[in-house]
């Protein structure tokens, strides 16, 4: 049996997080990065011994691409690593214009380089898996794809009891 700590945050202006003026509009806050460096800080304080690692889901995983904080490792699910394109995506699939942060790009190279887990869903239209083949070709990135839409792997990758091969896979990447 293997031991994993959790620590979940709220981005600011959801859940109990204190609140600040949100452009609903945007893709992601840049703020949310802030955040998740002083979750990782906080962490690293009162875990010292602990390998910290960061799982985002979606716009999580870009916000922990442009985190500061260094991490052991980095776990995503419906990843993007260039959010023009994801933007360019709903244009083309919604007809919907979504702005961006200023100065947001993409990232190409984790720095420093960082072993990372990243599910792909072969039906989702916005982060693709072949976003994800080709962040791993500068990156040290294990794929895993599932037959599914945009985050259904933990649902899809079920043998026994709810997810039970996709927390199966985090743990053979955590113990490799």
């Amino acid at each position: 049996d293997s031991e994993v700590r959790v620590v979940n945050i709220c981005y600011r202006g959801f859940g109990t997080s204190s609140d600040f003026a949100i452009n609903t509009e945007l893709l992601f806050h840049t703020e949310f990065a802030t955040d998740l460096d002083s979750v990782i800080r906080a962490t690293r304080q009162r875990f010292p011994t602990s390998s910290v690692g960061v799982y985002g889901l979606s716009m999580g995983s870009y916000i922990g691409l442009i985190r500061k904080e260094p991490v052991d490792f980095y776990v995503a699910d419906g990843f993007y690593n260039d959010p023009q394109q994801v933007v360019e995506r709903i244009k083309a699939q919604k007809n919907e214009i979504v702005p961006l942060p200023d100065g947001t790009m993409a990232i190409i190279k984790m720095e420093p380089a960082t072993p990372a887990l990243i599910f792909c869903a072969s039906k989702d239209l916005r982060t693709t898996t072949s976003d994800a083949k080709t962040f791993a070709k500068t990156n040290d990135v294990t794929l895993v794809e599932y037959d599914g839409e945009h985050l259904h792997g933990f649902s899809i990758m079920t043998k026994v009891t709810l997810g039970d091969e996709y927390v199966a896979r985090v743990i053979q990447f955590l113990e490799a």
